[in-house]
């Protein structure tokens, strides 16, 4: 997760400590900006439960590459996950507005060679207006969610008020 403090942050903190489990605060990729006498640290800050026993600073030195890897993908997977649940969310929302019998196509109960043709027409209409309209190109968007580049931490989400 992206941070930000004032202070510099150390590579790595223990905390809550409790029996034979803690917390540790990994940090990384630190980069410090310095704007009209101040100065802030910008940062990568991954927080993960671990076994705890004595020797446990050697151990994240040690291993933090490996670490900071693990957290990082964690994090990616849980929030690529929730982000595709908001999506499978909207595009669920949107299902009723896709399907067949919104076509608005009406046959006539006198079934004739032109009324065939005519109610014909009218259902490739209406499936042209599904596939090419506004809604299909909303839930296409939707689908492409996880194709941007700053998937899953910079999401630009399509406006759904956008069709109207």
């Amino acid at each position: 997760m992206k941070s930000e403090s004032n202070l510099e942050p150390k590579k790595f903190e223990i905390e809550n400590i409790h029996g034979d489990r803690c917390d540790i605060v990994l940090n990384t990729n630190i980069q410090e900006v310095v704007e009209e006498e101040n100065t802030r640290y910008i940062f990568d800050s991954y927080r993960m439960n671990i076994c705890y026993n004595e020797g446990i600073e050697n151990k994240i030195e040690n291993d933090f590459d490996e670490l900071i890897k693990s957290a990082a993908k964690k994090e990616y997977d849980e929030l690529a996950a929730e982000i595709r649940k908001e999506r499978n969310r909207l595009l669920l929302e949107t299902d009723a507005d896709m399907c067949i019998d919104r076509l608005q196509i009406k046959l006539p109960e006198d079934l004739s060679a032109t009324n065939l043709l005519s109610g014909m027409k009218q259902f490739i209409e209406g499936l042209a207006n599904i596939f090419n309209g506004k809604m299909a190109k909303y839930r296409q968007e939707l689908r492409d969610i996880t194709k941007q580049s700053g998937f899953p931490y910079n999401v630009v989400w399509p406006n759904k008020e956008d069709l109207e």
